[in-house]
């Protein structure tokens, strides 16, 4: 993912599209949530979890307003 596609993300994303921020797949990101050690912030919602985009920017040391 580029950083410019990486600032477009809304507000909240899946998993899956989170994992590709960080450039890793989704089952790796699944069990990185599982053992606690995700570097960004999950929220649950209904069923599915949703990542917090603005945690993934921190995470990946970058900002919107740059």
């Amino acid at each position: 993912m580029t950083l410019d596609e990486v600032l477009a993300l809304p507000v909240s994303v899946s998993v899956s599209v989170a994992a590709r921020a960080f450039g890793i797949g989704p089952d790796k990101a699944y069990a990185l949530i599982k053992a606690g050690t995700f570097p960004a912030m999950t929220v649950p919602v209904g069923d599915t979890l949703k990542v917090a985009t603005v945690t993934i920017w921190k995470a990946l040391g970058i900002s919107p307003h740059a």
